[in-house]
């Protein structure tokens, strides 16, 4: 395998991505690691040069390969990513025919089920940080005339992703949220994984107001579609296109802080995110039905 880091990056730096060229069939390049058993995933940008052959990435130095060649394109940079745990993992790529090239640029290593926003820190030094975490301040959102397009007092809050691994039970995974704080929110999320994983629907204005099962069992990696509709004395949630969960007495919190996968910096989705959507109206059953089917 030939390397060369002559190509312009995935950010449009130039000479920031690296170029691998096969000069023989199933030529391969790899990087030894110690590291104590965990669920490792490898992940990176990359792109075609030239060729049309299988692209191979592994973890366990070639025992097991993953071929990544129909996420590829030469226009556009792809992440092809691989998950396995194992102890000390050896990352390896491999070009399956002799000629072709590929580009790639921010190939990192991490701990976990799934990869993480890319690292921007060249070499091969461990890196810490804490994890994505992305919210949007509700205040900012306003039409042409500067007037606010959720003033708040009810609303319908959508979700589409899931989890890759559900932790301990306190943890609670949150698909979105609406808050001011951690004691007035509304929130999607996944509760007790002592109760069989059920998807939730909750609704706090300093005490419990509203909460119910959207769905009875979410397993990891499962993606569901979900709703929660509210207004004072009127709360509906759904999932799936399924039976509407109701609850007809409450009060709706003070909301400022609309959250990705988070709630008041805690309960941190560990998992993706497809479709997050916000309504400055409360949705009847039906339509709920309707937005999550």
């Amino acid at each position: 395998m030939a390397v060369a880091r002559n190509q312009t990056g995935a950010d449009g730096q130039a000479n920031a991505a690296t170029r691998l060229s096969a000069s023989a069939p199933a030529a391969t390049i790899s990087q030894a690691l110690t590291l104590a058993s965990a669920q490792y995933t490898l992940s990176m940008r990359m792109r075609r040069l030239t060729g049309t052959g299988p692209v191979f990435l592994s973890l366990d130095n070639g025992a097991s390969w993953t071929d990544v060649a129909a996420q590829l394109s030469a226009t556009a940079w792809a992440r092809p990513w691989i998950s396995q745990t194992l102890a000390n993992p050896v990352a390896a790529i491999r070009l399956g025919a002799s000629g072709d090239q590929v580009c790639v640029d921010y190939v990192q290593l991490e701990a976990g089920p799934f990869p993480t926003s890319d690292i921007e820190t060249p070499g091969t030094s461990p890196v810490t940080r804490a994890g994505d975490l992305t919210t949007l301040t509700l205040a900012n959102l306003k039409d042409s005339l500067g007037n606010p397009l959720f003033p708040g007092g009810e609303g319908t809050l959508y979700a589409h992703g899931g989890v890759n691994a559900v932790g301990a039970a306190t943890q609670w995974p949150m698909l979105a949220s609406l808050y001011s704080d951690a004691s007035h929110y509304a929130g999607i999320f996944l509760s007790d994984p002592g109760a069989g994983d059920p998807l939730m629907a909750n609704v706090v204005d300093t005490s419990s107001q509203a909460s119910f099962t959207l769905r009875v069992s979410v397993a990891p990696g499962q993606q569901v579609k979900s709703a929660l509709s509210f207004k004072t004395n009127a709360f509906l949630g759904c999932a799936d296109g399924g039976d509407v969960a109701t609850d007809s007495l409450g009060t709706v919190p003070g909301m400022s802080v609309l959250g990705f996968g988070v709630v008041a910096n805690t309960y941190r989705l560990n998992g993706h995110l497809r479709h997050v959507a916000l309504w400055n109206r409360a949705m009847s059953a039906s339509d709920l039905q309707a937005v999550t089917a």
